[in-house]
């Protein structure tokens, strides 16, 4: 009925208009096809906004799969997150984003997770919600979001559905004043009393330079330190103990603490804190995925990480080395590792209050290590389990659950982590070999750069 109605209506408007051409006819003949509408909103610098994206004129079979890319301004717009919509019924399973700072690209991906339809989108609604935040350093101005490609687009028959996509924006106005610039919701005031263990990297994606964790920095004797038990006694250096590095910088003298971890470099990570390494830990294992291929620069880790039961990879038979991780997905990983250290224990009799994870497959994983104070949750009593975690954030909340770092008196060397980054400390307790003691107020110190 519903088509046959958009036919009639089509053969009247041809009946009143017989003078228009064809072109014109087109353009008013796809005004009924399926719409994915990027929002609009208003911000001032340093606030957080969020813009919807709304789906309409849905049809008759549903949507049971649809992908496309974005495009932002990276230096006006950081991507905090990227919420599923009411349309999406099991978010965990059939919604998934991932964000390319470096090109500037917001990857989304819907796909109905039954294979039998019964959770396609029906409706017109919201998809998802794009959370970001305008640059400090933003001029007034009008900063687009827009289609750069548009994937396949389906219903439930699979057969394509004709889509526009229309481009959204965001209106930077002016400051309305220099103390008025951070909001009740942004990072400016969250964060820090949110990380009484330095830890926001592990709370939260916002971005360093727009949020002064540097005056919130000097707190390290919250970190029970001295609990560590000495891996190794060094009497000759005046140290306890020493700490082997998980991770590494990239060529050209840099960390990119800001970049997002890709399931291959966290397999990596996992990897060596359980002692492997690509000697050790051969390319001979049974495992496989039918996208690793051995010639993958951690195909090792990734085989050994499966076959110790600490990762594990899709029902399609993959694995995605290079797709984003999720929060929830890094913090299950980080339970498995410290359950199978022991380290677990028993939990705190701690009431946690995360309203997103409710019904969340990794919720017993996140609960437990919130539980611990290894990982925080948002402002806003939010975990969101499917939003990507940086470099930075990783390594903290790794130190945080192995009860290691922050370390003090270690220099990096890396050109785009100051002396004064957040997780300067945790950076260096990440990735410098070193020999240790532990002060008075339960500081981890340096005592030697080991080889």
């Amino acid at each position: 009925m519903k088509k046959l109605k958009r036919i009639l209506a089509v053969l009247t408007i041809l009946a009143i208009l017989a003078g228009i051409n064809m072109c014109t006819f087109v353009s008013l003949a796809q005004s009924d096809a399926m719409q994915v509408i990027i929002g609009n909103a208003k911000a001032r610098p340093g606030e957080r906004i969020e813009v919807p994206i709304n789906i309409k004129n849905v049809p008759e079979n549903a949507v049971a799969n649809i992908d496309f890319e974005l495009q932002y301004d990276a230096e006006l717009l950081e991507i905090i997150d990227i919420k599923p919509g009411d349309l999406v019924k099991s978010p965990s399973e059939s919604f998934d984003y991932n964000v390319l700072d470096s090109e500037e690209i917001i990857v989304i991906l819907y796909a109905e997770a039954t294979g039998r339809g019964t959770e396609s989108i029906k409706t017109d609604g919201v998809l998802c919600t794009i959370v970001l935040e305008v640059s400090k350093d933003a001029k007034p101005g009008t900063s687009r979001i827009k289609l750069v490609n548009l994937g396949g687009v389906a219903d439930n028959t699979l057969r394509e559905i004709y889509t526009e996509v229309i481009d959204g924006k965001v209106e930077i106005m002016e400051a309305s004043a220099p103390a008025a610039t951070p909001t009740p919701g942004s990072s400016e005031t969250a964060k820090p009393t949110n990380a009484p263990t330095q830890d926001p990297g592990t709370g939260s994606s916002g971005t360093p330079q727009s949020t002064p964790k540097v005056t919130d920095s000097p707190k390290p004797s919250t970190t029970p330190n001295t609990t560590e038990q000495p891996v190794e006694d060094i009497p000759q250096s005046g140290a306890v103990g020493k700490h082997t590095p998980f991770l590494r910088g990239y060529p050209g003298g840099l960390f990119k603490p800001e970049n997002n971890i890709t399931r291959a470099e966290a397999a990596v990570i996992f990897a060596k804190l359980s002692g492997a390494d690509e000697n050790s830990a051969k390319n001979n294992s049974s495992i496989s995925f039918k996208d690793l291929k051995d010639t993958h620069w951690a195909a090792w880790a990734i085989k050994y990480v499966t076959e110790e039961k600490l990762f594990g990879g899709y029902p399609d038979g993959t694995f995605m080395p290079d797709k984003i991780i999720t929060r929830a997905e890094f913090a299950t990983v980080t339970y498995k590792f410290l359950e199978k250290l022991g380290k677990i224990g028993e939990v705190p009799d701690v009431k946690v209050e995360l309203k997103d994870i409710e019904g969340h497959w990794a919720k017993n994983y996140i609960e437990t290590l919130v539980a611990k104070g290894y990982v925080k949750g948002y402002p806003d009593e939010t975990f969101r389990p499917q939003a990507s975690i940086k470099r930075s954030e990783s390594v903290a909340l790794i130190n945080r659950s192995l009860e290691r770092g922050p370390l003090n008196g270690a220099v990096l060397e890396f050109t785009d982590v100051p002396v004064n980054y957040w997780a300067y400390k945790d950076i260096a307790e990440g990735v410098i070999h070193h020999s240790y003691t532990i002060d008075e107020k339960g500081q981890e110190v340096m005592v030697e750069k080991l080889d």
